[in-house]
Parts: C-alpha cells; sequence; structure tokens
C-alpha cells in the first residue's frame, strides 16, 4: 500500500478580507452589478452543510444494514450585516425602494432571490465560492439601546454549473484559486 504524506500545500481558510454578492437576474441569470458588503458582523459568516439524510433497510440477521442509502445535506449560508442601507435591503432581503422618496418597505410575501456569493481571502488562499445560494434573510431590529439592528442574511446553496478552465462541475460550493477566471453557468466571472 503507497501512503502519500501531506506535509506541503495546506490550505486553511482564516481571516476573510472581502465577501461579495452577485445578485441573479431571475432564476437563472446572473446580474453583472457585485456588491462587496464590508459591515460583516465578526465570526457570523458561515458555510454550514445539514446532517445527511440516512436511510437503511436493517438485516434480519446480522448489525450491519441490508441496504443503506445517503442523501447529502443541504449546504446553508450565512452572515450578519450591521449595514442596513436601501441597496442592500433591496438586493438582499427583497424591500422594494421607492426610488424618489428613498422609502424602504419589507416585502408582505417572499419572492425569490438568487446570489452568488464570493468570500475572498488576502492572500493565495482559494475563494470560496456559493455559484448559487436561495436567499431567505431577516432584518432584525432589536437590542436598539445596547446593540444595533441587524440584516441576518442566509439562504441555501444550490448546485450550478461551473467551468474553470476546461472542466465544468455541477457543484452548490466550490474553491477557486486566487487569478482564475471561471464562468458560473453562462456567464464569465
Amino acid at each position: 500500500m503507497a501512503v502519500t504524506t501531506l506535509n506541503s500545500g495546506k490550505v486553511v481558510f482564516s481571516k476573510a478580507t472581502q465577501i461579495l454578492f452577485t445578485p441573479y437576474t431571475d432564476v437563472d441569470t446572473i446580474g453583472s452589478t457585485s456588491y462587496d458588503l464590508v459591515d460583516i458582523l465578526a465570526d457570523s459568516l458561515s458555510f454550514t452543510p445539514d446532517d445527511n439524510t440516512i436511510n437503511s433497510k436493517d438485516a434480519e440477521f446480522r448489525d450491519e444494514p441490508l441496504f443503506e442509502n445517503i442523501m447529502l445535506g443541504k449546504i446553508q449560508f450565512a452572515a450578519t450585516s450591521t449595514d442596513m442601507q436601501n441597496t442592500i435591503m433591496k438586493e438582499l432581503f427583497g424591500w422594494d425602494v421607492d426610488a424618489t422618496s428613498s422609502a424602504a418597505f419589507a416585502p408582505n410575501a417572499y419572492r425569490e432571490l438568487w446570489c452568488k456569493i464570493e468570500v475572498v481571502f488576502g492572500d493565495s488562499t482559494p475563494r470560496v465560492v456559493a455559484p448559487k445560494v436561495k436567499i431567505n434573510s431577516k432584518a432584525v431590529i432589536s437590542t436598539l439601546k445596547t446593540g444595533s439592528a441587524e440584516g441576518q442574511i442566509a439562504g441555501t446553496c444550490y448546485a450550478q454549473d461551473v467551468k474553470v478552465g476546461t472542466v465544468t462541475k455541477n457543484s452548490p460550493l466550490c474553491f477557486i484559486p486566487v487569478g482564475t477566471t471561471y464562468m458560473v453557468g453562462s456567464e464569465i466571472v
């Protein structure tokens, strides 16, 4: 048996420097504007997979199952922003913003919002890219004496075609090397 020692090429995701949100214009088309949210609460940024679903059929005469089917858990995205300006409320929370008065109105029914999310690090660490996230955010306006209102940005990562070089994979989350051009769907990023 061959043993490979992994003592070089270590990748550690730490100290993110930037998070970019690129809203989709519809369920299949990425928009042309990315937003760099700088007021993200420390340690609130996460990509967390749900537990896998395991379905099995037990065996009568032994402890291991006769059959086992495993479905991967969905990957959930979360970040908390203290900036609740109109552009953020419109693009990531689905609020309606009146251009004339600058008033912002919370929606009274959910409408689908999709976004590409990219986390950038300040060195050679690959970018973490969620090519298609169904946004499910909420504005929490509380603790106004000792804290501040917060925008809890959240969503579920969906698989989307991502092309890097000549390879195309359908994936909900990927690591893209720094300086590498890639495509999400038919859009060059």
